[in-house]
């Protein structure tokens, strides 16, 4: 597992409760391009790849009265909250598809009549 978050201390904390060698870390802004690929990047070089992506970022400077609104919060809000998080879902989406595999697809399992 590849834990990306914004805070060291916070990952040096998750990775030293998963069992050993399972688990390793990266700070990471989810905001930044070049932070997003990067954390897909050692996905890969780890682990062969990506099986799963959850997706957890998100930040909320904006929690007072709308007649104060501060619209430069407002677009990192944005930018966190939706923008990295469908750029990552994307990018997830197109590693995970280009692995090859010998399960079937989960809708196969949803859809298919039981016996």
């Amino acid at each position: 597992m590849l834990r990306a978050d914004r805070k060291q201390e916070s990952l040096d904390a998750a990775v030293a409760e998963s069992p050993v060698g399972s688990a390793t870390a990266m700070a990471c802004e989810a905001h930044d391009p070049a932070h997003r690929a990067e954390v897909f990047d050692r996905a890969a070089a780890e682990f062969g790849g990506l099986d799963i992506f959850i997706a957890n970022a998100g930040i909320n400077p904006l929690y007072r009265p709308l007649v104060d609104l501060d619209l430069d919060g407002a677009r990192r809000t944005l930018e966190v909250n939706v923008r990295a998080t469908l750029t990552c879902a994307g990018i997830a989406g197109c590693r995970v598809s280009s692995r090859p595999t010998t399960r079937r697809p989960v809708s196969e399992e949803i859809t298919r009549p039981s016996a």
